[in-house]
């Protein structure tokens, strides 16, 4: 017995055009530039896209698709809360799922206080028990400097009752998250090698 995995045609057109956008809008030096913050316009254009509808109803494709983009996108080290925003796409309706979407909020899912982008979230998803809550920020959110360059940011939030969905949600978060990051390190494996086969240690190629 086999799986087949690879892409249909449909998929291969959406990774293929996420990657000329990501090359188009967000070679490297754009990652470099905007580490520690998130670009708002640049995000606005994936939305745009239809990347962040995908695998909601009112989106044109599914969870293959979404693995697809998320491929390209990894590939660029693309900033976002990416897999958070599929997670709540699947939890959140009406007009905060269409803002969502839209690009026009911002998702922050974690564990309070400290929360990965919170400095531009619009909308605050805890974390609990394998459970997600909506919640409101209780105050001011204090930013917070990373390591890996994401803007996190340290709130108090007020929990409200737990959102229902949440295994089908969880799924699409964990695909999305695999997606990019096996691509992210994909595309880390080609720059290293491609950096050694430049160096040279005493006077012979390392």
């Amino acid at each position: 017995m086999s799986l087949d995995l690879a892409f249909d045609d449909t998929q291969q057109a959406v990774s293929s055009a996420i990657a000329r956008f990501c090359a188009e809008r967000c070679p490297e030096e754009v990652v470099r530039e905007v580490s520690g913050t998130l670009p708002r316009a640049l995000w606005k254009e994936l939305a745009d896209l239809g990347v962040l509808a995908l695998a909601t109803p009112e989106g044109s494709g599914g969870a293959c698709e979404m693995v697809a983009a998320l491929e390209s996108l990894g590939a660029a080290v693309f900033p976002g809360p990416l897999a958070a925003t599929f997670l709540a796409t699947q939890l959140i309706g009406g007009d905060d799922r269409a803002r969502i979407a839209s690009g026009d909020a911002i998702v922050s899912l974690g564990s309070p206080p400290l929360m990965p982008f919170a400095p531009d979230a619009d909308l605050f998803l805890i974390v609990s028990d394998g459970g997600v809550q909506r919640a409101t920020p209780d105050g001011d959110v204090e930013p917070v400097a990373t390591l890996g360059g994401e803007p996190w940011g340290r709130v108090a939030l007020e929990a409200g009752a737990p959102l229902a969905g949440c295994d089908r949600a969880w799924a699409l978060h964990d695909a999305a998250l695999a997606a990019y990051t096996a691509a992210a390190g994909h595309a880390l494996v080609l720059a290293t090698a491609g950096h050694a086969r430049t160096r040279t240690q005493f006077g012979r190629p390392i």
